[in-house]
Formats: C-alpha cells, structure tokens, sequence
C-alpha cells in the first residue's frame, strides 16, 4: 500500500498523474477559495471559530468531489 502511495506521489511531482495539471490546480484553489470563504463568511457572522473550521471543512468537503468529477488519470 505504501509503495502505491510513493509512485503515486513521483507520478504527481512529474506531472505525468493526471492528464491535465493545470484543470487539478484550477480545481484545487476554486476548493480551497469556497473553503476558505464559507469559513470567513461564517465568521463575520459571529460564529465561533471551532464551529466555523467546522462547518467550513465541510462545506469544502461537500463541494471538492463536484469540482473534480472530470477528473482524468494519465
């Protein structure tokens, strides 16, 4: 299991995992924009913080599998 996860992981700093880096970085910070915002967006709504990472992470969660649904291995 763990050999998968180190070719996996010299597969990515090549760039040769996926067929399009660029739309997984695209994708990759449109997540961590609604993420991020969703956790902000809470908070100026005078939620506690714990409860804003919370709710945030899973909204982040919820919308990541969405984002990268054409997602394509090389």
């Amino acid at each position: 299991m763990i050999d998968l996860a180190i070719i996996s992981f010299k597969l990515l700093l090549r760039g040769k995992l996926f067929r399009d880096p660029a739309f997984v970085v695209r994708q990759g910070f449109f997540a961590v924009a609604i993420t991020s915002g969703a956790i902000v967006g809470l908070r100026l709504l005078h939620l506690p913080l714990l409860a804003a990472v919370l709710v945030g992470a899973f909204i982040g969660g919820f919308v990541t599998p969405y984002l990268f649904k054409d997602l394509k291995a090389a």
